[in-house]
């Protein structure tokens, strides 16, 4: 299943999730279905906070405002320059579902893997990005989590929908790590729990409001509360189910 989202005001949000440690190595998984291109060509898959509003830390967005070729932009912001990562020109596409996974790595300080694959192509590492930017300074602390929107100001709203998004941070990670918990992923299969700060599968299908409750599979408990009764259940089929077809599996 998923999580249909409505390129206005639709987020799910989580408070008080500090224990993402900026300043060691991350890496982030997720699927995007994108019926057009968000809220003003931006599309925030998943952002953490220092704060309230926009004062962003962490970014993974979809861009379809790029002249130059839509794509998925990475950004993790320090008191110096701050790292980004722009995939290769037209890696991001309309209407079809996407495997996106990012890899932060501390000791270069900057993204050092983004692999993007679909239900049926193994994600491969991105290797022409349009931007690479290596962070300088302080990082930036995190004070909640957000999926669908940039924080909770309405702003670059998916126009689709998103599915199992999941945060993983051991101490370190290498390369060959990064890649292959990325491909287990998109299989199906979580990495190990005692590192992963948080899953989000987005498949509870509950929905009562500003009760509303997606459920966290990682030991921390973040769970992920929606401010928008207009955040429902997709009806249409995700990649968990497109993903049982091909493996024979539920991915949880």
């Amino acid at each position: 299943m998923a999580r249909a989202f409505d390129a206005t005001d639709d987020v799910l949000l989580n408070s008080g999730v500090a224990a993402l440690d900026t300043a060691k190595d991350w890496l982030m998984w997720g699927w995007m279905y994108q019926d057009d291109w968000g809220e003003a060509g931006l599309a925030d898959m998943y952002s953490m906070y220092t704060g309230g509003g926009s004062n962003y830390a962490v970014e993974i967005s979809g861009r379809g405002d790029i002249a130059a070729g839509k794509a998925f932009d990475c950004w993790q912001i320090a008191s110096g320059a701050n790292a980004r990562y722009t995939t290769v020109a037209d890696s991001l596409v309309l209407n079809k579902w996407q495997f996106v996974g990012v890899w932060f790595d501390d000791s270069a300080n900057k993204f050092n893997g983004v692999w993007i694959g679909d239900l049926n192509t193994v994600p491969t590492k991105d290797t022409s990005p349009q931007n690479d930017s290596t962070l300088t300074g302080t990082r930036y602390a995190v004070a909640h989590a957000t999926v669908g929107n940039l924080g909770t100001t309405g702003l670059r709203t998916v126009n689709g929908q998103l599915s199992d998004i999941g945060v993983y941070q051991p101490t370190s990670i290498t390369a060959a790590q990064a890649e292959a918990y990325c491909i287990a992923r998109w299989k199906g299969i979580t990495p190990p729990s005692t590192d992963l700060y948080g899953h989000w599968p987005l498949n509870s299908g509950i929905d009562s409001g500003t009760s509303n409750i997606e459920l966290d599979y990682g030991p921390n408990g973040y769970d992920l509360s929606t401010t928008s009764d207009s955040t429902r259940p997709s009806p249409a089929v995700g990649p968990s189910l497109a993903h049982m077809r091909r493996f024979g599996g539920m991915p949880i």
